[in-house]
Order: C-alpha cells, then structure tokens, then sequence
C-alpha cells in the first residue's frame, strides 16, 4: 500500500498533461470484409502455427545450429529430462509457439528453481537476466523483500475467499488517483480483464464490432483469438467457433489505413 500511494504522487503532474494517443496506429489488412460463408472458411483455413518442414539453411548454418543444440543441451539437461519425465500428464503448449523443425531438439522449456531481482536460476544451477519478470508482474524485481514481508505478513491473519478483503477498497482508490479513471474492478488475470473491458466497451457504445491488431497478444479469450484471412477474421486455433470472431477486424499496426478504417 506504501508503494502505491509513492507511485500514485509521483505520477500524479506527469499525467495530467499527457496526451491521451502515443502510439501511432496500423494499417488495414486486406481481409477485412466480414464473411458468412462458414463453411468455406473453415476448408480455407490452415491452423498449424508449427513449420512441419526442413527449413532452408547452409551448410554453414546447419553445422552452427547442430553445435548450439548440442551445448543447449549439455547445459539444461535437467530441464529437458523433467520435461520429458512428466509429459505423459502436464499438457503446456507455450514451447509448441514458433516451432521450427531445425530446433526441434531444444524447444523444452527451462525449469527454473530460484529467483532474485533481475535474476533467476535454473534446476542445473544456469543463471539468467529475467528480461520476462512474470510479463508484468514482477516488476519490483523477484522475490523483492518488501513484497515478501507484505505476503507474510498476511498469511499470518489468513488468505480469505469469498468476503470482500479490507484493504481492496482503499487499493481500487489509489489506483482511481493514479491512472485517472473513475471506477475499478480487479481481475484474476489479463484474460479476464480483456473480457471485462470488451464487455463494458460494447454496452456503453452499443456496436458488437472491436478493432485488434496484427501480431498483437490479448490473453486466450476465444472472442479476440482471430488472424486475417483473405475473406475476413478467422479463429487462430482450433476448438473456437467461427462465429466468436465474426465481428473482429484484424488491422496492421503502423499504417494510416487502419486509422482510416477505424474513423
């Protein structure tokens, strides 16, 4: 609580004059026409993100990128064999996403087994720059101390479910001074908070349709997972109904056009 009413005074004449647009806004993709031809969609699309194929090297290349996944291999061979011992129960995609067959031998991920500011460990004992730190989450560094005594602290009296907790309303007011918005709702997850925001969004606008952008990530809501096709927004996975994306547009980021198409 401390950190945040430092943060929220900090920030507080910085914001006022800032621009409400930073970034500059993308181009229109050429398949932004919805459609509803379902059925044709679904024989046109292609959902496998793996490239299945050799891929086009040197020999040069080749022999550089045999001799690193070697060396990979040596240097986190507790990761990979921890991998390879449970995958027969734990299910994770996360590695499967830019798979290329030439490095098919190292796409396992790292096991990590401690962590401290900037840095963290892994179970054979490789010491990394965490560039990552918990995508957001960690940004007071890992394990920081005074994170740690807060969460002691209240372990002590008890993580309770279900009750509204004592310290979220002065929470939800601090972050109100912070960022300037008027009400607060706290989610378990980004997911959540994206479907949270589209919810509110299409009721006080009153229209179904949302703009994204291409190679952009929003969580794993099934209504925002769409990719450009030739004839319109398509599911980027299988399992999603066509239907859940019919009313995205998937924009090139960077390109006047999309803006154009937004106005």
């Amino acid at each position: 609580m401390e950190v945040l009413k430092g943060t929220v005074q900090n920030a507080k004449c910085k914001m006022q004059n800032e621009d409400t647009l930073h970034s500059p806004l993308c181009t229109l993709h050429s398949s932004i026409e919805p459609h509803k031809e379902e059925e044709s969609r679904h024989e046109r699309a292609d959902f496998r993100s793996m490239k299945l194929v050799k891929d086009d090297l040197t020999q040069q290349q080749e022999k550089f990128i045999r001799n690193f996944c070697i060396r990979y291999s040596r240097r986190t061979r507790k990761s990979r064999e921890l991998i390879e011992k449970h995958r027969p129960v734990f299910s994770d995609w996360i590695n499967s996403l830019g798979f290329r067959m030439s490095l098919k031998e190292i796409m396992y991920p790292i096991a990590s087994h401690r962590s401290q500011g900037a840095r963290l460990w892994d179970i054979d004992g490789n010491e990394y720059i965490d560039m990552a730190i918990g995508y957001g989450v960690n940004y007071f560094g890992n394990n920081a101390p005074f994170v740690v005594e807060a969460v002691e602290k209240q372990l002590k009296d008890g993580f309770h479910l279900g009750p509204q907790f004592d310290l979220t309303s002065d929470v939800a007011e601090l972050i109100c001074e912070l960022t300037g918005v008027d009400r607060v709702t706290f989610c378990n997850t980004g997911t959540e908070a994206v479907m949270t925001a589209l919810r509110i969004a299409r009721t006080v606008t009153g229209r179904d349709k949302i703009v994204i952008f291409q190679g952009s990530y929003h969580g794993t809501y099934d209504g925002i997972l769409a990719i450009p096709t030739a004839r319109g927004s398509f599911p980027a996975s299988p399992g999603t109904p066509s239907k859940m994306v019919e009313d995205v547009y998937v924009l090139k980021y960077g390109d006047p056009e999309s803006l154009e198409f937004i106005k």
